[in-house]
């Protein structure tokens, strides 16, 4: 009994070392759900089948869908254009003027500013499924939504913000001084930011009572906006830089420039680490780019034929883990029941209460 402990407080002791990373994300306060509870008390009797149920176990927890599965793109024309994952093509024409800002709500569904002052609303991102969502009046140009899926749209022609109810109510948002050309807008937290293309400031608003006040300065005309929640994300129309600014502190930090002169457009973050850039012109023409928000290489996604001034991502569907992974994990916790039913032996026990041959991992 006590060579056997002593082999298995090895075992666990290499494991920890080795599998820091899967200890890290199964283990919250050293709680486990019932499944990974068992998987644990029994792993001690035999290594091979601890691997099998191990394998299964992280392949579950790595899956995911990479990317998002659609980014819808802008371009200053009556036509938009949606990326798949892999390709461009045509998504619908607008009824009337010329697509600017766009918004994705949590159904799916697809609302573009037009210039005509209109904002239409595609259902489910059905492109054949075109309403009136709401007429506003005015140049529009882009689009931001709230939690509460109230939709806020910058007016070129009055200089304010105006807000659309998830009903299609249009009442004026801000009614200070007006903005000078507000471009980019963006929902983090409890403000709205605004991005002023002609003054290089960027504002956020109160969404409780569209209080106003300074958030930063720019030099290179902020262009799109978006967030991460922590992160404001901006491009620039005078420059090749993408920036991301701390939203507690406006911190700036340079994200990505890019080799060609080219300037930033529209700007989407999916939720999975991945902003999305509408590079416009340059040496290599416009571009769809993906850039880690957390700074990396940028990927160039697809070749672009105008210049993409807005973009939005559709909802992330959950991850669903790999059938073979499941049958990796069921086959390895089979393993584990017939080989525990053929030993004897107490089994050592994670929880909080402290029991004869436990361990411990912090």
């Amino acid at each position: 009994m006590a060579e056997r402990m002593e082999t298995d407080a090895e075992f666990w002791r290499c494991y920890s070392r080795e599998h820091s990373l899967m200890h890290k994300r199964l283990m919250h306060k050293r709680q486990f759900s019932s499944g990974c509870r068992t998987l644990w008390q029994m792993a001690w009797s035999r290594q091979r089948a601890f691997a099998v149920a191990t394998l299964g176990t992280l392949l579950i927890l790595s899956a995911g869908p990479g990317y998002a599965s659609v980014v819808y793109i802008s371009d200053a024309t009556s036509t938009l254009e949606v990326w798949n994952g892999s390709t461009v093509s045509p998504f619908a024409t607008l009824p009337s003027g010329q697509a600017e800002g766009l918004a994705v709500d949590s159904a799916g569904d697809v609302f573009v500013a037009s210039t005509t002052g209109n904002i239409y609303k595609y259902a489910g991102g059905n492109p054949l499924g075109v309403t009136t969502f709401a007429t506003v009046g005015g140049v529009l140009s882009g689009l931001a939504l709230d939690n509460a899926g109230n939709l806020y749209a910058a007016n070129l022609s009055s200089g304010q913000i105006d807000k659309i109810t998830s009903g299609g109510g249009v009442s004026p948002f801000t009614t200070g001084a007006p903005f000078s050309l507000p471009i980019g807008l963006t929902v983090a937290g409890s403000n709205l930011f605004v991005a002023d293309n002609s003054t290089n400031t960027i504002t956020q608003v109160a969404l409780s009572n569209a209080n106003e006040s300074s958030f930063t300065t720019l030099s290179g005309g902020p262009f799109g906006l978006a967030t991460d929640g922590l992160n404001l994300f901006v491009s620039q129309s005078l420059t090749d830089q993408i920036l991301s600014l701390r939203i507690a502190n406006a911190f700036p930090t340079v994200l990505v420039i890019f080799p060609d002169s080219a300037v930033g457009g529209g700007l989407a973050t999916d939720g999975l680490g991945n902003l999305f850039v509408g590079k416009v012109g340059g040496t290599n023409g416009s571009e769809l780019v993906e850039v880690p928000t957390a700074g990396g290489v940028p990927t160039i996604l697809a070749n672009l034929n105008s210049a993409p001034n807005f973009l939005a991502v559709a909802p992330v569907p959950a991850a669903t883990p790999e059938p073979g992974s499941l049958a990796l994990l069921l086959a390895g916790t089979a393993s584990l029941l017939c080989l525990r039913a053929a030993r004897k032996g107490p089994v050592p026990f994670i929880g909080n209460e402290a029991k004869s041959g436990s361990f411990r991992v912090d």
